[in-house]
């Protein structure tokens, strides 16, 4: 396994574990009551506890494939790179037009938040799964 496709691996799981915790502790409970303070301060937990498990998760990615680590990105790289960055980016569009979407049912700016929030998790989901699954089975 490349170092490229470890890489995406842990962005995967640390947004599949984190987020998705954050998603079920918070997202199926959203109160219009709640102080916005109380959503904002889990949401900065969550944001910092996934970027400390990307960053011990690469550490170990780049031990595990010290001999891979100075690779340089090729075609076939920056191909699974942009086909990644096209689909999830349409994926993120979409969500967004749905977050918007809430204006006119009424959302309050904690749903609208946390649709978006679950926009871009979403996209990062789709972003990685695709270049795992180029890295697994295009390139072999």
């Amino acid at each position: 396994m490349s170092l490229k496709e470890k890489t995406a691996w842990v962005s995967l799981l640390a947004t599949l574990l984190i987020y998705g915790n954050y998603f079920l502790d918070v997202g199926l409970k959203i109160d219009p009551a709640t102080p916005t303070n109380a959503f904002m301060m889990k949401m900065i937990t969550v944001v910092v506890g996934v970027i400390i498990v990307n960053i011990v998760g690469n550490i170990i990615a780049n031990i595990s494939s010290y001999k891979d680590s100075d690779e340089k990105y090729d075609e076939r790289d920056r191909l699974i790179r942009a086909r990644a960055g096209d689909i999830s980016g349409n994926v993120l569009g979409v969500g967004v037009v749905i977050a918007s979407g809430q204006l006119f049912y009424n959302g309050t700016a904690i749903e609208i938040v946390h649709w978006v929030l679950l926009s871009l998790v979403v996209s990062e989901i789709v972003n990685n799964a695709i270049k795992i699954a180029h890295y697994r089975f295009w390139l072999q």
